[in-house]
């Protein structure tokens, strides 16, 4: 991957402010691509603002993926493709290892890692992109 399509988002506060103004940076760099995996919904939300105000459209012109799943994810506009966490795997998971640490019998064994599979959710942020020329043009 290249990394200049790589964007890090400044500041520390949620919101769709900083976002907006990483994929403006994005956008402005007049380097092709075709998709948007951003890091959380705020992240999605403020990415298809500067997206619209471009001139853009999701699906036709590049697909956009959030992450976490949050209720907003399959009503906003466009519903978002996610990628969802388990969250309940997750917390089975890690009370399981905090009982094996506290227990005499396995004298705080902690696991080094614990991994659980996360699922796509597919909605109407994605689709293959028709026209990689026409994103470069507006």
């Amino acid at each position: 991957m290249d990394s200049r399509l790589c964007v890090q988002l400044e500041g520390t506060e949620a919101g769709s402010e900083f976002p907006y103004q990483a994929t403006a940076r994005l956008v402005e760099g007049n380097l092709p691509f075709t998709a948007i995996f951003a890091f959380n919904h705020h992240s999605a939300i403020g990415a298809i603002a500067r997206l619209k105000e471009r001139g853009l459209h999701i699906r036709q012109d590049l697909s956009l993926v959030g992450f976490d799943n949050i209720p907003g994810a399959q009503t906003n506009n466009p519903s978002l493709t996610t990628v969802r966490q388990p969250l309940r795997a997750m917390v089975e998971m890690a009370a399981n290892a905090i009982l094996r640490f506290l227990d005499p019998q396995t004298c705080g064994v902690m696991p080094a890692t614990l991994a659980v599979k996360p699922g796509v959710v597919i909605r109407n942020s994605t689709s293959p992109v028709a026209n990689k020329s026409r994103f470069l043009a507006k």
